[in-house]
C-alpha cells in the first residue's frame, strides 16, 4: 500500500442522500445550493458561518426516515414537521462538526418558537428563517412553475412565514445568479461540485464525524440495526492496528469498513423481530447494496480503493454462503469483511442467546473453512481475540450508551414540541 485514499466527504454525502427516498431527490443539495448564494455577498456572516450554513442546508433533513414524516416535510404544515427536526438535531449535536448549529435545524420549521430546554439566539433564529425560505423554494418548485415563485413569497412575506427582508434578499440573489434559472437546467449540481470541492478541506477527523453522523442516520432507525456500523468499524479499527504493520493499509481498511455499506440507506426501516434482522443482514449483500455503494462514493474516493471494496463485498458473500472464493483478497479486504463478520453476530438481537467465546471462535474457523480462505490472518487475530474483543466493546459500548441517551432526549423534546405545538397552535 503506497497511497492514502482521496475521501471527499461532502461529494459523497452529497451523493448519499439521493439514495433516501426519491421524493427528496437533491432537495438536499438545492436548499444547500440557495443558501450558498443567498449568503455569497452577504456581510454579516463570514466565510466559516457561510460554510456551515451551506453544509445545514445539506443536512437539514437528515433526521427524516419515517415515509409519514416525509409526507409532512412535503407539505406546509409547520406542526406535522417535528419529528425530523428533532431526530436531526439530535444527531448534528451529539455526532457533527456542526453541533454550534444543531438549534436551527430543530426550529427550522418553526422559527418563531422559543422551546424552554433549547433557547435560540437572534442570529440562529435568522439563520433557520434562511434555512426554511430555502426549503419552502425548493418544496413549491416542486409543484409549482418557477415563474409564479414571487407571488407565492409575496403573499408570505408580510405575515409570519417569511420576512420581507429575507424577501428581498431572495429577489436581489436570484437576480444576479440566476438561483431559479440554474436549479431548472441541472447547472446547479455542477456548481456544488465545484464548490464543494474547493471550499472544504476537512480534517480525517472531521471527516469520521460527518460519516458517523450520516451512518448514525440510518443505523438509528431501529435497536436491531443501531450498532451494526458501530461494531464493525471499532472492530476494524483495532484488527488492524493489531495484526497489519503498514498504516497505510490500516487505514484503508478503516476507511473500507466506514464506507462499505454506505448504499443501506435505500433499505426500508423495517427490522423489528430477530428474523427481519436476518433478513436485513442477507439484503446488505445483495449486489444492489454493493451498486448503490460504487455509485454514492464514485468521484469521491481514489479509483484504487474500490478493488478493496468490491472484494470486501464478495468475501462477505462467500461468507454467507459457505461458498468457497476465487481470489486472494487484500489484508485490508480480508480484515474489513472479517469486521463484519463479527459484527452479525456480537449485534444480536435481544431476543437470541450470545455466543460463548468458543462458539464464536468455532463460527469463525468454519466460515474460513467453507470459503477455503487462508486461517494466516484468523489465527494472528485468535492470538489477540480477547483483547482486540474488548477493545471494541468498550468503543462500542460508547455509541451504545449514545444512542439510549438520544432516544430518551427525542423522547421528551418530542413531549416539550407537542405541548408547545397544542398550546400555540390549537
Amino acid at each position: 500500500m503506497t497511497q492514502e485514499p482521496m475521501i471527499n466527504t461532502i461529494d459523497i454525502l452529497r451523493h448519499a442522500f439521493v439514495y433516501q427516498d426519491t421524493r427528496l431527490t437533491h432537495h438536499g443539495e438545492r436548499v444547500a445550493y440557495i443558501l450558498w448564494k443567498l449568503l455569497s455577498d452577504h456581510p454579516y456572516y463570514t466565510r466559516p458561518e457561510k460554510q456551515s450554513v451551506f453544509l445545514l442546508g445539506l443536512f437539514h433533513d437528515i433526521g427524516a426516515y419515517r415515509e409519514a414524516e416525509i409526507d409532512a416535510m412535503l407539505s406546509f404544515d409547520t406542526q406535522d414537521s417535528i419529528e425530523h427536526s428533532i431526530f436531526g438535531y439530535l444527531l448534528l449535536k451529539s455526532f457533527s462538526p456542526l453541533a454550534e448549529y444543531a438549534d436551527c435545524i430543530l426550529y427550522h420549521h418553526n422559527h418563531n418558537a422559543q422551546y424552554y430546554s433549547v433557547p435560540l439566539d437572534s442570529k440562529h433564529r435568522d439563520i433557520a428563517k434562511l434555512l426554511y425560505l430555502a426549503d419552502r423554494i425548493d418544496i413549491f418548485l416542486l409543484h409549482n412553475r418557477p415563474d409564479t415563485i414571487g407571488s407565492f413569497l409575496h403573499e408570505n412575506a408580510f405575515g409570519s412565514v417569511f420576512s420581507r427582508k429575507d424577501f428581498d434578499l431572495f429577489l436581489e440573489s436570484n437576480r444576479r445568479y440566476r438561483i431559479l434559472d440554474h436549479i431548472a437546467d441541472g447547472e446547479y449540481l455542477k456548481e456544488l461540485s465545484e464548490y464543494t470541492r474547493q471550499e472544504f478541506p476537512l480534517t480525517g477527523e472531521e471527516n469520521l464525524a460527518y460519516f458517523w453522523t450520516y451512518l448514525f442516520s440510518v443505523d438509528f432507525q431501529n435497536e436491531y440495526s443501531a450498532l451494526h456500523t458501530s461494531y464493525a468499524v471499532h472492530f476494524c479499527q483495532f484488527l488492524s492496528r493489531t495484526l497489519l504493520e503498514d498504516p497505510l493499509e490500516c487505514q484503508t481498511a478503516l476507511w473500507a469498513a466506514m464506507l462499505l455499506y454506505i448504499g443501506k440507506s435505500r433499505i426500508p426501516a423495517s427490522v423489528r423481530t430477530s428474523l427481519s434482522f436476518e433478513g436485513y443482514l442477507q439484503e446488505l449483500n445483495q449486489p444492489d447494496i454493493e451498486n448503490t455503494t460504487n455509485a454514492i462514493l464514485s468521484g469521491g474516493v481514489s479509483q484504487w480503493f474500490f478493488p478493496v471494496l468490491e472484494q470486501s463485498f464478495q468475501l462477505l458473500r462467500c461468507f454467507w454462503a459457505n461458498r468457497p472464493i476465487s481470489f486472494a483478497p487484500t489484508p485490508a479486504a480480508e480484515i474489513t469483511a472479517l469486521s463484519y463478520l463479527m459484527s452479525n453476530q456480537m449485534n444480536h438481537p435481544k431476543e437470541l442467546p450470545f455466543f460463548t467465546r468458543q462458539q464464536h471462535w468455532d463460527f469463525l474457523v468454519q466460515k474460513y473453512n467453507a470459503c477455503g480462505l487462508n486461517r494466516h490472518l484468523l489465527n494472528s487475530f485468535g492470538r489477540h481475540y480477547d483483547s482486540i474483543l474488548s477493545q471494541a466493546k468498550a468503543a462500542t459500548d460508547a455509541d451504545r450508551n449514545s444512542y439510549h441517551k438520544l432516544l430518551h432526549e427525542e423522547h421528551a423534546l418530542r413531549m416539550i414540541l407537542l405541548h408547545y405545538n397544542k398550546k400555540y397552535f390549537p
